[in-house]
């Protein structure tokens, strides 16, 4: 894991062989999880693990995906997913509409 510090900002870079150690001795939230393509190119298992462990503990989540990549049905069943327990703040489609960017937001407890 390597912290990196900017004049506004922390951001951390983490390697996913130390995922776990990093999430249950360093992770204290975030106010964005940006997930521009890595995320949706996961395994269903892994972004599990990311939605589980990281998403309900973000405000806002940057998630950017190719409709068809990996397959349209994995693709629906994580926007599914990320919707059911998220607010779409704003959706783009770029790339000849092939690919959407998405910004959702944390909903507050009621």
């Amino acid at each position: 894991c390597s912290e990196c510090l900017s004049s506004s900002f922390i951001f951390n870079l983490v390697d996913t062989k130390h995922l776990n150690t990093w999430m249950h001795k360093g992770f204290r939230g975030a106010d964005v999880l940006i997930a521009t393509s890595s995320l949706s190119e996961l395994s269903m298992d892994d972004f599990f693990w990311y939605f589980n462990n990281i998403v309900p503990h973000c405000r806002y989540v940057l998630y950017a995906y190719s409709k068809v990549w990996p397959s349209s049905e994995i693709v629906q069943s994580k926007l599914e997913l990320l919707s059911s327990h998220l607010s779409v703040v704003d959706r783009i489609e770029s790339n000849h509409k092939n690919t959407v960017t998405m910004v959702f937001a944390r909903r507050r407890a009621s």
